[in-house]
């Protein structure tokens, strides 16, 4: 009678550890696929696989934190912060930080998206990007200073980030630093000659310092580059 319990006791753990495998492959082919999905841009199929591999395994952090992406794409961005939220509850990494501190930025939810963007700051700190996501939300709040210091060392960190020079010179704009403003967003156009925001805000620049011939240029080559800017 013993050995039989013993028996019966290994055949059920043996059954319950091929079962879980089996699960897991499933899971993970659910996730290839809906990664494929992805990333050819097709976010409601990718969905679809998605709510399949969290159905067979409700704690695939993976699952959440591409859902909550594909939900962001679709403009869903409640939807995706609920994901968010779950994929940092199951492993907190500072990508799913910044992810959702960005939807709340499409909210409209600024004061909400800081403390996540300071978190993915400090979980790592060497990433530029980060910085210029905080700076474009103090710049929302209208909170320049602020703005300019993240902007600043999101260049620090890679000089290369046009974005970061435009977005500074945004800052120095609303602060009345107009030299400053023109500087940066002459170095946003000499790392992209075709960042069309950048000859926009450099020809309102121009303008408030009463160039009024430069900033015509700088305004038509902006039109030029994305009629949208000139409507």
């Amino acid at each position: 009678q013993m050995t039989a319990r013993i028996r019966n006791t290994v055949l059920a753990s043996l059954l319950i550890v091929l079962m879980t495998a089996a699960c897991s492959s499933q899971a993970q082919q659910y996730f290839d696929e809906a990664e494929k999905f992805y990333a050819s841009g097709q976010y409601q199929y990718a969905i679809d696989k998605l709510n399949e591999v969290i159905r067979v395994d409700p704690k695939h952090m993976k699952a959440y934190k591409v859902r909550g992406g594909a939900y962001y794409e679709l403009g869903q961005y409640e939807t995706a912060i609920e994901d968010f939220t779950e994929a940092i509850l199951l492993e907190p990494q500072p990508e799913i930080y910044s992810k959702r501190g960005r939807a709340y930025y499409e909210l409209g939810r600024y004061e909400t998206a800081i403390p996540d963007l300071d978190e993915a700051i400090r979980l790592d700190p060497q990433v530029a990007l980060l910085y210029g996501l905080r700076g474009i939300v103090y710049e929302a709040l209208g909170q320049y200073e602020k703005a300019i210091q993240d902007f600043t060392e999101s260049i620090r960190l890679d000089p290369q980030h046009t974005k970061s020079y435009n977005n500074r010179g945004v800052a120095y704009y609303f602060l009345g630093h107009y030299d400053k403003a023109i500087q940066d967003y002459s170095e946003a156009i000499q790392l992209d000659p075709q960042h069309a925001k950048s000859y926009y805000g450099r020809s309102l620049a121009y303008r408030k310092l009463s160039q009024d011939v430069k900033a015509y240029d700088d305004y038509k080559r902006a039109c030029e580059l994305n009629s949208n800017l000139c409507e």
